[in-house]
């Protein structure tokens, strides 16, 4: 009896210590996988860097077409000027005659841009090229041209789902006269003269990858000599479909947007 109980007893241990082992092996085969995961889900968003004293460290890499950051002026807004020249990853060239871009990234050719209608892509003399973030989205958009008063000038919008840049300014739809961006509305301000007296700015959001615009402004210089729309103020702002909204003789009775905008275009 003692020895048949000795052997179940150490039957049981044997029994025990099997289940124990198991157990270890698959809290380590657990543990591997989970580092693994862990790996395979940073390799899109880390980088390996070697450095000057042979030392490996891990560094966020850039994402794809990743849009420049500019810093907003004193008016809040992000100019023409304030948009940098150069891209670390992107490149642009434009034919001698504006006709056609080609955009390379990282050195490699991603597309060729032409005019519609083979309309110069800008006008008035070799077009510049500047980098933005026009429509807030967190991608690379491309201008070129000056966007001065009465020139024409492109923008290229970029599609992450089609990986292509759009051009949305061609034969002046939109102007893209006096361009400049308001991140804290997301807004787009467009302006430029319409006679010796009179200049116009418009407000437009991006529906998509369209600009509409949601407002606009009449500033006259002398609204006495001025008989179109009945303008008796300096300052006159319109709805969408060009309807009176307000009318100010100065500009500290505009909405602060408007204030800013006005102060950017040095027409106060």
């Amino acid at each position: 009896m003692k020895r048949d109980s000795i052997k179940k007893r150490s039957y049981s241990l044997f029994t025990l210590a099997l289940a124990i082992l198991c157990l270890s092996q698959m809290m380590s085969c657990e543990q591997k996988k989970t580092q693994n995961d862990g790996q395979e889900s940073n390799t899109d968003s880390t980088a390996t860097v070697q450095t000057a004293d042979n030392e490996t460290t891990t560094t966020p890499e850039v994402p794809y077409m990743a849009a420049p950051k500019i810093e907003v002026n004193a008016n809040g807004l992000i100019t023409l000027t304030d948009c940098p020249q150069t891209d670390e990853r992107l490149k642009v060239t434009v034919a001698e005659n504006n006709e056609k871009a080609d955009v390379y990234y990282d050195g490699e050719l991603i597309q060729t841009v032409k005019g519609a209608d083979d309309a110069p892509l800008a006008t008035d003399g070799q077009a510049p090229v500047l980098f933005m973030d026009a429509n807030f989205d967190g991608y690379t958009d491309i201008f070129l041209g000056r966007g001065e008063s009465r020139t024409y000038s492109s923008l290229l919008i970029w599609n992450p789902d089609t990986k292509q840049f759009k051009n949305i300014g061609t034969l002046g739809e939109p102007s893209l006269q006096g361009f400049m961006l308001d991140p804290s509305t997301q807004s787009v301000y467009q302006g430029g003269s319409n006679s010796w007296c009179s200049f116009n700015i418009s407000r437009s959001q991006w529906k998509g990858q369209n600009l509409e615009e949601v407002e606009s402004m009449d500033i006259i210089s002398d609204p006495s000599q001025y008989g179109a729309n009945n303008v008796s103020a300096k300052f006159t702002v319109y709805d969408s479909d060009h309807d009176y909204k307000t009318s100010s003789e100065t500009l500290e009775d505009l909405p602060k947007n408007w204030q800013d905008a006005v102060k950017a275009y040095g027409l106060e």
